[in-house]
């Protein structure tokens, strides 16, 4: 099926997925808006009162460490949506989520996402699926990560060793 908003093509992959009951469903809800480089969509606690498809650029998912250092923990592209823990009803952002590559979303309000969710049920399926993913990655990328942290420490560690025995 071939998705258009208002004229103008959609290529979010979500929304690209839908059905076209669904897609009529969601369409009647969804505000193109501008992502302007830098703007910040939620702050951690932030209740989530709308979500994001993002239709071009790329936001990032950032989480404040308790030492004051920010960690880009996943991100956002066309292949989803900004506000995904919404899905499952948890109204709060985990996340600092900042725009990094300027673009444009459509926007819809939470009440009328659960709304086209409870009537849709392959629209949910889809929402789910992609949930399901992009933690998937973030699992994977935090297990690179700290594989990677213990491989250095590792050698760090094996290379004062040696430091110390041509002491």
């Amino acid at each position: 099926m071939s998705v258009v908003h208002h004229g103008r093509p959609v290529t979010n992959r979500i929304l690209q997925a839908l059905s076209e009951q669904a897609w009529q469903a969601l369409e009647l809800h969804l505000q193109r808006i501008d992502l302007p480089h830098r703007r910040v969509l939620y702050q951690p606690g932030d209740r989530i009162e709308s979500v994001y498809f993002v239709e071009a650029g790329f936001v990032s998912l950032v989480k404040t460490m308790a030492d004051g250092r920010a960690v880009e923990i996943g991100g956002v592209g066309i292949e989803g949506l900004v506000g995904i823990s919404s899905v499952y009803g948890y109204d709060r952002s985990l996340f600092e989520c900042v725009v990094q590559v300027a673009g444009a979303a459509l926007q819809i309000g939470l009440r009328d996402l659960h709304r086209v969710m409870d009537h849709s049920p392959t629209f949910n399926r889809l929402l789910i699926r992609y949930s399901y993913i992009a933690v998937y990655i973030r699992w994977r990328n935090a297990a690179a990560v700290g594989c990677l942290w213990r491989r250095t420490v590792s050698t760090l560690t094996r290379f004062r060793s040696l430091m110390n025995f041509w002491r």
